[in-house]
């Protein structure tokens, strides 16, 4: 299951380049207004694509030499407080930010398909980390969203209120 994981992971990166590449050639135009929502959209894809090596680093017990997704602990805490796989979700939205500052027909055509493999990742990872954590990963997933990072963000605030309430 892992090396199909890095095929299909391989296959979007490769698309998404594709289509970022893309981008330069055919960005003439378009409604500013969605130029915009897709630079938000790619600065947020930033932020889910960084911040997991950060907070993974300093919470998930790697050890030395290690690549930072290698943890030894279940890690729910920075941006895995918000989402379960924010490096999976920051793909599709780069790929829905390169299509709207492109606003090119080849560029989303591209964009789709890498979104899709993406996604199909994000349910194999869910099931990589019950078989690694068990019972810790399966309440991990009660508490905290899949990839809908505006209903994790709600979640987390209503955890804080919860817990300032509680003191």
């Amino acid at each position: 299951m892992v090396r199909t994981g890095r095929c299909v992971l391989a296959t979007a990166g490769a698309l998404t380049l594709v289509q970022f590449v893309l981008m330069f050639f055919f960005s003439v135009g378009g409604v500013p207004a969605l130029k915009l929502l897709g630079l938000v959209l790619w600065l947020i894809s930033l932020i889910f694509g960084w911040a997991p090596i950060v907070t993974l680093r300093r919470a998930g017990h790697v050890r030395a030499g290690k690549s930072y997704i290698h943890t030894e602990d279940l890690v729910d805490t920075g941006v895995y407080g918000i989402i379960r796989h924010p490096q999976y979700v920051a793909l599709p939205l780069v790929n829905a930010g390169l299509a709207l500052i492109s606003q090119h027909w080849l560029v989303v055509v591209v964009g789709v398909p890498a979104c899709v493999l993406a996604c199909v990742q994000i349910g194999r990872a869910d099931q990589e980390g019950i078989t690694k954590f068990g019972d810790e990963y399966l309440d991990y997933m009660k508490r905290v969203p899949r990839s809908n990072f505006v209903l994790g963000v709600v979640r987390a605030m209503q955890r804080g209120r919860a817990r300032t309430n509680a003191v």
